[in-house]
């Protein structure tokens, strides 16, 4: 017996499962972004992007955007203070004043091919590692 497709063609995307955690801690240098993978899946830098809300204002990037091709488990991605700001939608003199106050930032990482939230937290900016 023959049948026809019923027009109810799902495309399974594997969920990854990874323990995510970020941070935004003041060093010599300045502020700088880190997402570090504890432990799970391996991460596509281009399938997850980064949502940020400080201030007010929203700033949205790739995990690639951290030269991150692949977070594996036990890794971590970073960027320098430049391009924290940059990537916050930040000046510098903004970004290093949110650090001194120690300004909450609401960070979420989406896993886009399966629309899938990964991480939500909100971090202090400046707060030691």
């Amino acid at each position: 017996v023959w049948g026809l497709p019923d027009g109810n063609m799902n495309v399974k995307t594997d969920l990854p499962s990874a323990n995510l955690a970020v941070s935004a801690p003041y060093t010599e240098s300045g502020v700088v972004f880190i997402v570090e993978n504890r432990g799970g899946d391996a991460l596509s830098g281009r399938d997850c992007s980064i949502v940020t809300f400080i201030d007010d204002k929203q700033s949205t990037f790739m995990l690639s955007d951290l030269d991150c091709e692949k977070l594996a488990a036990g890794k971590k991605a970073f960027a320098e203070t430049a391009k924290t700001a940059k990537l916050l939608g930040l000046t510098q003199s903004a970004l290093n004043g949110f650090a001194e106050t120690g300004k909450p930032m609401e960070v979420a990482i989406y896993h886009n091919p399966s629309n899938t939230l990964l991480y939500k937290s909100k971090i202090i900016l400046g707060a030691k590692p």
